[in-house]
């Protein structure tokens, strides 16, 4: 349970005007000339008891994830390095050297080199090659799906043998063995 500084201060709050209210009542209570049994006493430390154990609680629990060490927050925010630039390459297609309309990332419509990514957001070269390397991950800064590699990919056997197949292949002309 992580608490912030609003959440922790508003149950303190709560928690504390409750604790005054009851100590008030017993105030008043006391000054017109009301007399406490045995009972009243023993019901009145237990509901004070309570009400300092739950403050009690309540502070520890929200201060506790704010008490971690530093080493462990630092070792989170590590961002493996990216091994080389044939990598991003292999994300990029490559479109035209201007940008119709302002680069997400840059904001700007300069005349960079623009590129494609597997989702078809286009971005400016330069711009998406500093967004991988500083991120650490090859995601889509727009719709942060991941990219896939953009190689331009050859048929494969079974869909050229499926296009000769519905030539007429007759018109091939036959070897013969001489």
């Amino acid at each position: 349970m992580e608490c912030s500084g609003k959440l922790l201060c508003s149950f303190l709050c709560l928690e504390l005007a409750a604790l005054l209210m009851f100590v008030f009542c017993l105030i008043l209570h006391a000054l017109n000339g009301g007399t406490f049994s045995v009972s009243d006493v023993v019901f009145i430390s237990s509901v004070l008891t309570i009400c300092l154990f739950i403050m009690t609680i309540t502070i520890c629990l929200c201060l506790a994830p704010t008490c971690r060490p530093a080493v462990t927050l630092k070792l989170s925010n590590r961002r493996k390095p990216i091994d080389s630039e044939d990598v991003i390459t292999r994300k990029l297609t490559v479109l035209h050297d201007t940008l119709d309309h302002d680069c997400p990332i840059c904001l700007t419509t300069t005349q960079n080199l623009t590129v494609q990514l597997s989702c078809k957001h286009e971005y400016h070269e330069s711009c998406i090659r500093e967004w991988f390397e500083r991120s650490g991950n090859f995601r889509c800064p727009g719709c942060r799906q991941e990219c896939l590699d953009q190689t331009k990919r050859t048929p494969d056997v079974s869909s050229v043998v499926q296009t000769i197949k519905k030539d007429d292949i007759s018109t091939f002309p036959l070897i013969e063995n001489v």
